[in-house]
């Protein structure tokens, strides 16, 4: 026959209660990497008890409820288990629970869960039950066997174990902790208190279990401490277990200097066991050290760097003594820490050597620093000379294609004019005045420009082309020969730098100015072209007069014309060449960088 469900506000309580511990359980499972397994142990335990209780609640089938009866025993079983693993564990005796121990802990809520399950044959858990109903509740009633009360006081000698390790706790620490285990302390009193007023039947439902409520209330507040504010992972490690296992030698020497306790290290150290160590100083552990360790003999308290071993194997050590007081104030011993520090001392040794080899290294490099400035200095003083050098070379061509064309000018129409007087050509001689006067008022202000050049370096010369061909007409004009001119467009419109239009004019003005002097000739032709690969400018100045042999006039120190031009061309970054034969004419060629194109514009 199915069981028929009367639901009611307590089961419904107890099942949806049940549901949530239960999600809380998966959750403490899942995080029991930070805080081990007994919270989530408590969790289950109380799940599964909540959800038997309410089922057992929900129905007047007395088959059913009985059945739901021993159902709890499963989760009280498991919660008791994990109470008892959680205490162990927040009180550092995590070293107790082997799994024998732990088997031992679940031998009596394993046998109480069986022999519930097995009630009807011997009649150990309850020899007698009755169904009751309360205002829509149903609950069972029962009169308890033999295992029953052994049952029920391994609980409570459980929940007394769990009381005493928190108050032990509790009385024996300070601070965050001390509250922590006034928290746990007081969560496992809840259940008991329950357990004591339902036994006693003076709830106010005299048949309703306020065990499991308590319960309830208790592994809730643990969980808000293990998982929420991480009590168990502040659990204290035991201090003959810190103390054992720090790196540190450590001993405690009673009044009369005895070793009463120390630690593996320091019995590493001696090469001795415990029972050989306890009962005598450290002096007679120790013989081959007496000298160094008799001055500490009536030290109290003190920290200072310890140097035992032979001059040629020394071993350093920092050591402490701290004083020992008993309850009553009274001095009773002192406590020894010694810290092996030889490998701080060695790198200690190896950064004084770094230190003075840095020094030494330091000093060098001030003396190194020191000679490299006097080279500098010697450097820049040569670079000063150097540049008088480059300006005296630059005035130089300056006034030999400035002012040495001009008087060169002068020097030809002075001598036409003194012809013109010879020949009483009075207006032929007054045109030719004229035309000195001009020329010497061009000169003029051809000079305030170089001034201002020479005040005012780095001016950027953009008119090439508008200035060459003045200078052309100017040429034309004053000396007759007629000069053509073929410019590519390409050359035209990318131009040249500043220096590269400077020394081009220069190089103009002298070709032009060697032309009208030296070469009897009747015309010109100047070709201006771009090279294949469009970087260089090819300039070309040809003329129809008499020629000459290049290298005469190079080795005639008394002409510096081809000279200057060939610096100027070098100086622009380009090449100089000329070509020429007596009765031939002369052709002059100089290769020059364009100008660099902008970003935007087209080659």
């Amino acid at each position: 026959m199915a069981t028929i469900w009367h639901l009611n506000a307590v089961s419904v309580a107890y099942l949806s209660i049940s549901w949530c511990v239960g999600w809380l359980a998966l959750f403490a499972w899942l995080q029991r990497n930070d805080v081990e397994a007994p919270p989530a142990l408590l969790l289950l335990g109380d799940a599964l008890w909540l959800f038997g209780y309410g089922a057992a609640t929900s129905t007047y089938d007395i088959g059913a409820r009985v059945f739901w009866a021993k159902f709890q025993f499963l989760g009280a079983g498991i919660l008791i288990i994990g109470l008892i693993s959680l205490t162990m564990t927040y009180a550092g005796y995590t070293r107790w629970l082997t799994w024998r121990n732990k088997l031992l802990i679940a031998l009596v809520p394993l046998t109480g869960a069986l022999l519930a399950w097995t009630n009807e044959a011997h009649h150990l858990i309850w020899i007698d039950i009755q169904s009751g109903n309360y205002s829509g509740i149903s609950l069972l009633s029962f009169r308890y066997g033999a295992f029953f009360w052994v049952y029920l006081g391994f609980y409570y000698l459980a929940g007394a174990f769990s009381t005493f390790g928190f108050a032990k706790i509790f009385h024996s620490t300070r601070g965050l902790r001390r509250k922590e285990a006034a928290i746990l302390l007081a969560a496992t009193l809840f259940p008991f208190i329950g357990n004591l007023i339902y036994m006693s039947g003076v709830n106010f439902i005299p048949e309703l279990d306020l065990t499991l409520p308590g319960f309830t209330l208790m592994v809730l507040i643990f969980f808000w401490g293990f998982m929420g504010n991480r009590i168990l992972g502040l659990s204290a490690i035991p201090r003959s277990q810190a103390i054992e296992t720090m790196p540190d030698a450590f001993a405690i020497l009673d009044m009369y200097d005895r070793v009463i306790d120390i630690n593996r290290t320091a019995l590493n150290f001696l090469g001795l066991t415990r029972n050989q160590a306890l009962g005598y100083s450290l002096q007679q552990l120790m013989p081959y050290e007496v000298p160094k360790l008799s001055t500490y003999q009536n030290s109290w308290n003190l920290q200072e760097e310890l140097q035992l071993g032979t001059p040629e194997a020394p071993m350093y050590f920092s050591m402490s003594i701290t004083p020992l007081y008993d309850w009553r104030k009274r001095l009773s011993g002192r406590m020894t820490i010694i810290r092996d520090i030889n490998e701080l001392h060695r790198r200690e040794v190896a950064i004084k050597e770094a230190r003075d080899l840095l020094e030494n290294l330091n000093q060098r490099l001030v003396e190194e620093m020191t000679s490299r400035e006097i080279a500098q200095n010697q450097v820049f003083e040569q670079q000063r000379l150097l540049a008088v050098m480059e300006v005296r070379e630059r005035l130089a061509r300056d006034l030999h294609d400035n002012l040495g064309q001009v008087l060169g000018f002068f020097s030809m129409q002075a001598e036409a004019s003194r012809q013109y007087l010879r020949d009483s050509d009075l207006s032929a001689m007054d045109a030719q005045l004229a035309s000195i006067s001009k020329a010497a008022l061009d000169s003029q202000l051809q000079l305030r420009k170089t001034i201002r050049e020479l005040k005012t370096p780095g001016k950027i010369e953009r008119r090439f082309f508008s200035k060459m061909a003045l200078f052309i007409a100017k040429f034309e004009h004053n000396y007759g020969i007629r000069v053509q001119q073929e410019i590519d467009p390409a050359v035209r419109k990318r131009g040249f730098d500043s220096n590269v239009s400077t020394q081009l004019i220069n190089i103009l003005q002298e070709a032009l100015n060697n032309t009208a002097k030296h070469s009897n000739a009747a015309s010109m032709r100047i070709e201006i072209s771009q090279s294949p690969d469009r970087r260089q400018a090819e300039i070309v100045i040809m003329d129809d007069g008499k020629g000459f042999t290049p290298m005469d006039f190079i080795e005639d120190r008394s002409h510096f014309g081809l000279g200057f031009m060939q610096e100027r061309a070098q100086l622009a970054g380009g090449e100089f060449h000329v070509q020429s034969e007596p009765g031939q004419g002369t052709r002059i060629t100089i290769r020059v960088p364009l100008r660099e194109t902008v970003r935007g514009e087209s080659k």
